[in-house]
């Protein structure tokens, strides 16, 4: 014999949802909290999202340099503020967005907007090495436009030499000189950077 528990979800108006808690996701809610639409932020990881995890952010305006941590921290900060609600960790199952009627049905609530946002930012695609999670943000980096002046630099000195994975402009221009790991032949880059 099983028991089965169903729980009735509870239903949520709302004049705005903003689905995703990364930069973009935050700071649409502080400009709808400030034109005073209430919203609420609904983030399925941590708040701050790929920045969070960035060991240093050298390329946000107002600061030279300043940890991932420590920005979304930041923006979190001003984001509750302004009374800004964020509901961290409540997956979203289903939304149904059509003209008349929104829905955003999450694993506890449903909630009923007027209006969505939806900032849900990229995640870099994995490269599959071994102990790829342990070096992130600590060797192995997904951007690079964030993070490829640091190998040009040479800030890695007497460490491995730097291995680059795939072949486009931005590779070889903020990246520098060092191994190409791709299955290209051919890059997308010009031939002046490669």
């Amino acid at each position: 014999m099983h028991i089965v528990f169903i729980m009735e979800k509870k239903i949520i108006e709302k004049k705005l949802i903003i689905v995703g808690a990364g930069p973009a996701g935050l700071t649409s809610a502080i400009y709808a909290a400030r034109a005073g639409l209430d919203p609420l932020v609904l983030e399925k990881g941590i708040v701050g999202g790929q920045v969070a995890v960035s060991s240093i952010v050298e390329n946000y305006p107002g600061y030279s340099s300043i940890s991932g941590a420590e920005l979304s921290a930041k923006m979190r900060d001003h984001a509750q503020s302004l009374d800004v609600e964020i509901d961290e960790f409540d997956e979203i199952e289903r939304a149904e967005l059509s003209d008349g009627e929104k829905r955003i049905i999450t694993e506890s609530k449903i909630y009923e907007p007027t209006a969505v946002i939806i900032a849900t930012g990229a995640v870099p695609k994995p490269l599959l090495v071994r102990n790829e999670a342990r070096f992130r943000g600590k060797g192995i980096h997904y951007c690079a436009l964030c993070d490829g002046a640091a190998y040009k630099q040479d800030r890695w000195r007497g460490r491995r030499r730097k291995r680059r994975c795939g072949g486009g402009s931005l590779s070889f221009q903020y990246c520098g000189k060092g191994y190409n790991d791709t299955q290209k032949k051919q890059f997308s880059c010009g031939k002046s950077y490669s």
